[in-house]
């Protein structure tokens, strides 16, 4: 067995592929993890179109829900991260959920209704000017005020942005 890098990561395989298609998962501490080791992580719901439970899988671009019952039911769902931050546009909950390369996005959960979606982390804070929603640039390391015509915008200060 020769150790290869694949999409999910470092694992063994056979030297002799195609002819051997023989290879073993490896944690992420290099170690092999054995048939009987890789436990179902079961998220707590159901799955929406067959009723099975809705576990926790790991992809390329992250971890996502998927059912239990595959590869007859093929139902999966995004794992998302809950704000409590109201829409600016609706005022339904904004969500964050994880794009390609793990960076960070923050949308509606009203969508496809509302389409409210930014690269920026809103934030609790109301701008002093326009009482519209701040929004940390992360890449500047400043929060602004995206409202046209307000162009407030300051330094990052202790407002917990290191969840990032």
């Amino acid at each position: 067995m020769i150790y290869k890098e694949g999409r999910y990561g470092k694992f063994l395989a056979c030297p002799n592929f195609p002819k051997c298609k023989n290879t073993v998962t490896l944690d992420k501490n290099g170690n092999v993890i054995v048939a009987d080791e890789k436990k179902q992580n079961f998220a707590g719901f159901t799955c929406e179109i067959c009723g099975g439970e809705m576990v926790v899988r790991n992809g390329k671009f992250g971890e996502f829900y998927a059912c239990s019952n595959y590869p007859s039911c093929k139902f999966t769902k995004q794992k998302i991260i809950k704000t409590d931050i109201p829409c600016p546009r609706c005022g339904s909950e904004i969500i964050a959920r994880q794009g390609k390369g793990g960076t960070l996005y923050y949308t509606c959960e009203g969508y496809p209704e509302c389409d409210f979606s930014s690269w920026d982390r809103p934030l609790k804070e109301k701008c002093p000017n326009c009482s519209s929603n701040l929004y940390f640039k992360k890449a500047r390391k400043i929060v602004v005020c995206k409202n046209k015509g307000c162009e407030y915008q300051r330094e990052q200060d202790s407002i917990g942005d290191n969840n990032e």
